[in-house]
């Protein structure tokens, strides 16, 4: 990526809006009103239902004050089923994190293995079966490394989670130009109304290490301000380790490229401006794609976690 081109491509073609969520100040998005209108069902109450308590991005990533008060029983009920590919996507990140969500921080099992990582007391446990060989210490380069497999999940599932939280923070004013994407939000599976984003529903995704650059969610919308070839929209989400990007769904006003072959341009997080006078002392910041089009179980994503270290000591156990 070449940072400084694409910043200015962003501040030349899109108008930022963005939300750092505080753990000391709980939110509402809309009001409590008598009549009351799901944002994605668009139904009203009484014949909607809104007495469940409906984060505006999911609990798991930490979120515990951005509430919504748009989001009907049932809508929330179908929201959680394609939410849990999200939950298996970011599995990891939050367990090395040490991110709490409804219960806990998640404890990461081994598939067919005793291996396991727990968080407790404020450390990442690695637990090793006997003669697994999945951890390995190198103690010349001083590098922890863990061979790893994620829980399967929906590549679309986790697109369409993606969208979710973007739609939820969407400003009243734009709501209209997204109402098929409301609508496929709705919906409980991942084909009945779904819509095109126009760009392959790829993410891009960075990842900067170090101890949770991002303490706290930042959400972000993108809105395009020019005449420019590119999708309209673009979300952000900014957690732990790593940012997702991913560009929305606006059928009319992107109908323009429809037919046409686009670029997509990643926006440049922070860090790698940091990169560029080496500001951030624990390393680069990563940048990859990853394309979230496929409804099939997504069964393969495995590969290293590698963990630095300055030194290593030697501890009394105190389990029995």
């Amino acid at each position: 990526m070449d940072i400084i081109e694409n910043q200015k491509f962003y501040d030349d073609n899109y108008i930022e809006f963005s939300i750092m969520l505080n753990p000391d100040r709980r939110i509402y998005i809309g009001k409590r009103d008598a009549t009351r209108k799901c944002r994605f069902c668009k139904r009203e109450s009484p014949h909607a239902q809104f007495n469940t308590k409906a984060h505006a991005v999911p609990e798991l990533i930490g979120n515990k004050t951005l509430l919504t008060l748009e989001e009907c029983n049932e809508c929330n009920q179908n929201i959680g089923r394609y939410e849990d590919d999200f939950s298996k996507f970011t599995h990891f990140e939050r367990t090395f994190n040490r991110i709490p969500g409804k219960k806990g921080i998640p404890s990461i099992r081994i598939p067919n293995a005793k291996s396991r990582v727990e968080a407790r007391n404020n450390n990442i446990n690695f637990i090793e079966g006997e003669n697994e060989n999945l951890f390995n210490m190198n103690f010349e380069e001083n590098v922890f490394t863990a061979k790893l497999q994620k829980q399967s999940y929906r590549p679309l599932g986790v697109y369409k989670s993606l969208l979710k939280m973007g739609l939820s923070i969407m400003p009243h004013d734009e709501l209209e130009n997204f109402n098929e994407a409301c609508l496929w939000i709705s919906q409980p599976d991942l084909q009945t109304h779904r819509v095109s984003d126009g760009a392959g529903y790829y993410c891009f995704l960075t990842f900067t290490p170090g101890p949770r650059p991002y303490p706290h969610p930042i959400l972000t919308l993108l809105k395009r301000k020019t005449e420019t070839p590119h999708p309209y929209m673009s979300f952000i989400l900014r957690f732990g380790n790593r940012t997702y990007q991913i560009f929305l769904p606006a059928k009319k006003l992107d109908k323009h490229l429809e037919g046409k072959d686009i670029t997509l341009v990643g926006y440049p997080s922070q860090f790698m401006h940091y990169d560029l006078h080496n500001l951030w002392k624990y390393g680069k910041t990563h940048f990859n794609h990853i394309k979230l089009s496929s409804t099939n179980l997504r069964t393969d994503d495995k590969g290293d976690y590698q963990f630095r270290f300055d030194s290593v000591s030697e501890e009394k156990s105190s389990e029995n």
